[in-house]
This record gives structure tokens, sequence and C-alpha cells, in this order.
């Protein structure tokens, strides 16, 4: 069994050193440190240059168009040595015993299981989000987000095999699209086993994806229209969760060159995908005057 850490990357070279050195402390050397540059206009393939001189890593990088992270995955399914893929992003680290924990858990999960998903912590240590009502357990994720209630971010190793199979949409101009479209389809056929220990420091940054949600699924909607349209059709999430999809839908789709009615149709016609059109309005409302807000 290999891992293949997996980092995308995009004019964060003074970044990628914090990362670089958490890697050369994993007690496990088990691993591949695949880099993918999504056309980065720095210094990054420079820096990612003297890494690989040093000979201290197995690493694989690779520079391609600027595209988004989302097809940067797509990649990185092709490209992977390793059986499995933990993604680590350029601006987090890891603690020294990450790889080696995760293959512990790793040797524990069948062919049904997608993978072994951990927890991440901040640098003073705190541990993002509350704790889960287990140590461990084989469960789903949208057990985990919707019926449990815990949307926070996890970390997880992912089965390359199962990757190849669920694969981004390509749409053309849109270059931003939530990781949650792929591994919510995933979670349609298989769970994971999640541990609730962190493994993972991160480091949220002004100006990163998450920052400007709003602003990149209004210019991507295509791929927010996808994510909201799979849950409202999901049997295994509440009904309030695909009211508020149904919501999000139109409070992102508003913003597609499609036609309404293609929109609506999208949502099968339904009456239900009607109805709560003018609420979302209310929102394309409230977003827009944040938007102006931050200008």
């Amino acid at each position: 069994m290999m891992i293949s850490v997996f980092t995308p990357t995009y004019n964060r070279s003074e970044l990628l050193n914090d990362l670089y050195e958490s890697l050369k402390k994993q007690t496990s050397k088990n691993f591949e440190w695949l880099i993918i540059d999504d056309g980065s206009t720095d210094n990054t393939e420079q820096v990612v240059n003297d890494f690989i001189i040093e000979n201290i890593l197995n690493i694989n990088y690779i520079k391609k168009a600027n595209g988004g992270k989302h097809r940067t995955i797509n990649l990185a399914s092709d490209y992977a040595l390793g059986d499995y893929i933990f993604i680590v992003d350029n601006d987090d680290t890891l603690i020294p015993e990450a790889i080696a924990i995760g293959e512990k858990y790793l040797e524990k999960i069948n062919e049904n299981i997608a993978g072994v998903v951990f927890r991440l912590m901040y640098k003073d240590g705190r541990k993002v989000g509350p704790d889960l009502p287990y140590t461990e357990k084989n469960d789903n994720y949208f057990n985990v987000r919707y019926n449990l209630g815990y949307n926070m971010d996890f970390k997880e190793f992912t089965k390359v095999s199962i990757l190849k199979k669920y694969k981004y949409p390509d749409y053309k101009g849109e270059n931003f699209c939530s990781e949650a479209l792929v591994w919510n389809r995933i979670s349609e056929n298989y769970d994971f086993l999640f541990v609730d220990k962190p493994i993972y420091i991160c480091e949220y940054l002004e100006g990163g994806l998450s920052s400007n949600i709003i602003l990149n699924r209004r210019n991507s909607s295509s791929y927010a229209m996808d994510i909201y349209k799979d849950l409202v059709f999901n049997k295994k999430v509440p009904k309030i969760i695909k009211i508020k999809s149904i919501i999000n839908y139109w409070r992102f789709g508003f913003f597609n060159k499609k036609s309404f009615l293609k929109k609506w149709k999208f949502l099968n016609f339904s009456t239900l995908g009607i109805l709560f059109y003018p609420i979302s309005l209310l929102f394309i409302l409230k977003d827009s005057i944040k938007l102006k807000a931050k200008k």
C-alpha cells in the first residue's frame, strides 16, 4: 500500500516550504508527494525543483494550464502512483504521524469502504468542529453532515480506483467547483471509515476559495447547480436539506446562461422546485448587498 499525498497549488510558492518540512518529518516514508501546479505565474516551479534536487522525498511535479482545483483532482487520479489519495492544500501541514496513522486505519477497511476520514485541527491544537459521537465508525457523509449535523471540514484518504470513476464534470469557462460534488457522489454508493482523530493542521487564508464562496459559485453556476440538484434528489438527506438545496439551486442558477425552463427541467419540473424560487431571489439580493459592501 502506498499513499499519494496530493497538493494542488496556484501562486502560493511561499507557503510550500512549511508543508515540505512537515512531509520530511513523517514517521512513515511510504508515500509520494504529487504536486499539480494549476498554471502558477510565480516561482512555484523553481521552489519545487529545489525540493526535488534535495532528493529527500519522492516528488512528482506536474504543471498545467489554470483551470481550478477540481480539474487538478481529476488529473491527480490519473497520475497518482499510490493506492490512496490524501489531499493536502499548500497552506496546510500534517502532524509527523499522519501518514502512519492513515496506513494503520486503511488496513482495517474492506472493498466496500471508499477510504478513511480524519479530523482537522488549528495550529494551536484546537480541533476544527465538535467531537464526533464515536471514536471510529463506518459511516456515510450524508449521515454525518445532514443527519448528525457535523457540517465541517474533514480530510480523506480515498481509494484512487474509486476517484477514477468519479470525475468532476468539465464546464468550459467555469473554474470553481466544491470538492463536495464528487465526495457526495461517491457517498451515494460507498461509506467511509470516520476516525475522530485530528492529523491535519489547517490555516484558513484570506483570499482562499472558501472566503469567496458566493462569488465563486455565481461565476461557476453550472457546478453549483449540480451540487444542489444532487442533494434535491438524494434519498439519504432530510427534507429540510432538500428545501435548502432548491433555494440554493436557484440562488446560484440565476446567474447561469441556460434558460429558466431548462433549469427547471433539471429539477424534473417539480412543483416544489418552483415553489421556493421567490425565496431564492431574496438570497440573491442579500448576496449582492454583501458583495458590494466587500468592495
